[in-house]
Order: C-alpha cells, then structure tokens, then sequence
C-alpha cells in the first residue's frame, strides 16, 4: 500500500509539474484518489504502457520524437544535450494528449568516467588486491 500512494504521489507530482497545478494539486487523500482515478480513466491501455517505457537513446530521432509526442514513453536514458532534452519535454507536455512530462535520467556506475577499473567491477571480481591498486 505504502508502495502505492508513493508511485501514485509521483505520478501526480509529475503531471501538476507539466500541467502547471502547483496550485491546484490535491491536498487530502480522498484529493489524490480522485485525481489519480480520473487521470488513470483518462489514460488508454497504450498510454499506461507508454509511462511505464524506458527508452535508452543515445540520440533522439523522429522515431523517438513521434513516440513522445503520442505519449508511449515515460523516460528517456542518455540524452543529455540541453537543446534536444527541451525539445523532446516540450513534445510530451505540449503535444501529447494527457501533458505528462518525460524523466531523464543517466544511468552511471559509480566511478564510471571519473576512475579505472569501474569499482563495481573490481567488486565482482571477487579479488581484493584490485581495490588496492
């Protein structure tokens, strides 16, 4: 149940954010229900899908961006160009028909890029003399 109400919080803030409900959100929890009910009835069993679909790109072409802009995608792995990020948000939120705003996200090891060997790579090696070196 916990579980739940914390994906459901999240859904919600996520649409006030992109809708621009910052004032409006609900506030009890009959609010939230309510409001999770009406968008969940909103949605069409692709579009439930879609927020639930991870894309991992490294360049967004109009493949991805027709995806968007139909809402069949949640988020987005890898893309970190500021000018192609605003371009795909604002297809989400202003093209697609429920305004649900995209996550981006990049998915780093820890120590990935900054030092070598990756420190979960060492870890697995099961060989602790590496993390001396």
């Amino acid at each position: 149940m916990v579980r739940k109400r914390v994906l459901l919080f999240a859904l919600i803030s996520i649409v006030a954010a992109g809708r621009n409900f910052a004032q409006a959100a609900p506030r009890s929890e009959a609010e939230v229900q309510h409001f999770v009910d009406s968008l969940l009835g909103q949605m069409t069993t692709e579009e439930k899908i879609g927020q639930l679909s991870q894309l991992f790109v490294f360049d967004s072409g109009e493949a991805v961006e027709k995806s968007v802009a139909a809402g069949e995608v949640g988020s987005l792995l890898f893309i970190t160009d500021p000018v192609v990020i605003a371009r795909l948000q604002h297809l989400a939120v202003e093209k697609s028909r429920l305004h649900i705003p995209l996550i981006f996200g990049y998915d780093v090891i820890h120590g990935f890029r900054t030092i070598f060997p990756v420190p979960i790579g060492m870890a697995a090696s099961w060989d602790p003399s590496l993390e001396t070196q």
